[in-house]
């Protein structure tokens, strides 16, 4: 290598990264344009550039196909979502019609039959729980239906609040008291008669 080429070479420096990029836009895309009518000519308003009219043409279909397609997508979109809109607000129009006018299912009777029989026969807040767990899968009865079952569920609890104080442990002891009693006093000997 000559001296001349020698010095314009530049060495890199500690810590240069070994690879640049250089992004720095090198072509114009000639995405601004003038048409001039009376030579037929199309240039570019960016750089100047005079640019083929076909790749103009070319570029702004492809342009419109790539916009009205979504434009399309956009619309069955909408589309599908109205439907979806409208569907569940039959399904909903159906479901209160229905349980409006229909009798209530046999489930539902048997169901609310069972509830009842057990909160009934509920002795203690354990038999309430256990009542409670049973029928926390189930929640399609009418209004009356649940009035009935809360009025059902109160009574329950005030009998298991009777109960619980019937039975404390307080109210079994027995309590012994001094002094009621012909015992034998201390001045008397056990096999001896009490003094009159």
């Amino acid at each position: 290598m000559d001296d001349d080429e020698e010095r314009k070479l530049q060495r890199p420096k500690f810590g240069d990264p070994k690879l640049v990029v250089d992004r720095s836009v090198g072509r114009c895309s000639h995405e601004y344009v003038r048409l001039l009518h009376r030579n037929k000519t199309v240039f570019c308003r960016t750089c100047g550039e005079e640019v083929e009219a076909f790749d103009v043409l070319e570029k702004m279909a492809r342009e419109w196909n790539w916009a009205t397609y979504h434009q399309r997508q956009l619309e069955e979109a909408t589309n599908a979502l109205e439907a979806v809109k409208r569907e569940e607000s039959n399904v909903k129009a159906r479901l209160r019609s229905a349980h409006k006018l229909a009798a209530p299912e046999a489930r539902a009777t048997v169901y609310y039959d069972e509830y009842i029989r057990r909160l009934n026969e509920a002795k203690d807040s354990e038999a309430i729980y256990a009542a409670h767990r049973w029928a926390a899968d189930f929640k399609w009865l009418e209004p009356q239906a649940y009035v009935a079952l809360a009025d059902a569920v109160r009574r329950a609890e005030f009998r298991a609040e009777e109960n619980r104080r019937k039975n404390t442990k307080r109210g079994r002891a027995v309590r012994v008291i001094d002094g009621g009693g012909q015992g034998p006093t201390t001045d008397q000997q056990p096999n001896e008669e009490p003094k009159k």
